[in-house]
């Protein structure tokens, strides 16, 4: 016991000589400052917010869709009526590919139809001639039944025959009504003899039931009225049987005529189903050989086009943009994570045409969500705030369907949330 007790002694010196001992400033400041900077990376922690977002393809487009123009047949490019980039209106003709008839001979026969169609109306003849070094194609076989009937037309129209008679039931018709007002004027006239007999006769009537005259006398008087009677139902008679033969008359005109228009009738329907034909002919040419503009906008080239290239049938050759339009972005992301989008959220967009550590981002904002998932994707629409201009204050050239990948914010979480949550999910898993 005695040997332990220095021992004890000399540690109790040493642990004096600790505790008496001031540290000196290094000691102390660094404890302070440790904890300072603990205090700070919490303060941090709690100021900093780390986005969340949510990552997916970006396809560039218009509201309002850029629409392509497919061919849709084969054949060589005859024309191309416009560069690229350049402004078009509704119904502009981009291109044209060939065909047998070719532009000339479709404008050809639009000329004859309309000028077919103004003199029927007029109801003169109409006269064609074959158009001369000029090609028309399988539109020559209708132009050709269409010059027949025609001519058909013309013939019916000014039939000798028909016009013959039709001047001699006129004339017929013009003579029996001078002839009927001759014999209303007989009419007319034996009436008022017959008037004039009959008021005699009642007076020799009366003279003789009063015996004044003469039975004999009296029946001879009378003989001359019924004689005049007679008479003035003949004339009568005669005015009725002219009446008849005008109405007949009439009626052979007007059978002659409504034979005739329906002659003519025929044979214009016919030529309305020729220049109906030639119409449709007109507008599967248009619809087939020539590629409209369906809107305004620019055009946009989908391929290297050229002049008497081979054109393939069902080939994309156009896409029309529609000129100052609003931009979107639409953009598939994955349904994961999609439950906290949100309309209005930002939007960062990097395009592969155009590096971003060249030429920055472009921001936009969620203007629509889709209802319901393709797939595993939701389609979100992005609706550009500042256009195409990025933030490196450059303003990128809009390509049809261009494509890059997108970055939606879908919320702002502080740091050391964030990091609770992971130290969270750590010990829910353990």
């Amino acid at each position: 016991m005695q040997k332990k007790k220095p021992n004890m002694e000399e540690q109790s010196e040493e642990v004096q000589d600790i505790l008496s001992h001031v540290p000196n400033w290094l000691i102390r400041w660094g404890v302070t400052v440790i904890f300072s900077i603990l205090v700070l990376l919490f303060g941090m922690a709690w100021v900093i917010k780390y986005p969340d977002t949510l990552s997916g393809t970006a396809t560039l487009s218009t509201q309002k869709a850029s629409v392509r123009i497919v061919s849709k047949t084969s054949g060589e490019l005859v024309k191309l009526n416009f560069t690229e980039n350049e402004l078009v209106n509704k119904g502009d003709q981009l291109a044209e590919i060939t065909s047998t008839i070719g532009q000339k001979g479709i404008l050809f026969l639009k000329n004859t139809v309309a000028h077919v169609d103004s003199l029927l109306l007029l109801g003169v003849p109409v006269y064609l001639k074959t158009p001369k070094n000029l090609i028309l194609g399988e539109g020559q076989s209708e132009f050709h039944h269409l010059q027949e009937l025609l001519s058909s037309y013309n013939r019916v129209q000014n039939q000798e025959a028909y016009n013959q008679e039709l001047k001699r039931i006129n004339d017929r018709i013009n003579f029996n009504k001078q002839l009927l007002e001759i014999t209303q004027l007989q009419v007319a006239i034996t009436a008022q003899e017959l008037s004039n007999k009959e008021y005699k006769y009642e007076g020799n009537k009366l003279l003789f039931k009063q015996g004044s005259m003469a039975k004999f006398e009296f029946l001879s008087m009378e003989n001359d009225y019924l004689q005049k009677k007679k008479e003035y139902q003949n004339v009568r008679k005669n005015a009725l049987q002219v009446q008849l033969g005008i109405t007949d008359l009439e009626a052979d005109l007007d059978l002659l005529m409504q034979e005739h228009q329906l002659q003519l009738m025929g044979v214009k329907q016919q030529i309305d189903q020729s220049l109906h034909n030639l119409n449709q002919l007109v507008d599967n040419w248009s619809r087939n050989y020539t590629l409209l503009a369906p809107i305004a906008g620019r055009v946009s080239y989908l391929s290297q086009l050229s002049q008497q290239e081979f054109i393939s049938s069902g080939t994309a050759l156009f896409s029309i943009i529609p000129e100052n339009d609003s931009l979107v972005a639409h953009i598939l992301v994955p349904v994961n994570g999609s439950g906290k989008l949100a309309l209005g959220q930002k939007t960062r967009l990097r395009f592969n045409n155009y590096p971003d550590h060249e030429y920055g981002i472009v921001r936009g904002e969620v203007s629509n969500i889709s209802l319901q998932p393709q797939g595993t994707m939701y389609r979100v629409d992005v609706l550009l705030d500042n256009g195409l201009i990025t933030s490196y204050n450059k303003e990128i050239q809009f390509k049809p369907e261009m494509t890059g990948q997108a970055e939606i914010t879908i919320d702002n979480i502080r740091l050391i949330d964030r990091i609770f949550n992971q130290l969270r999910a750590a010990l829910a898993k353990n």
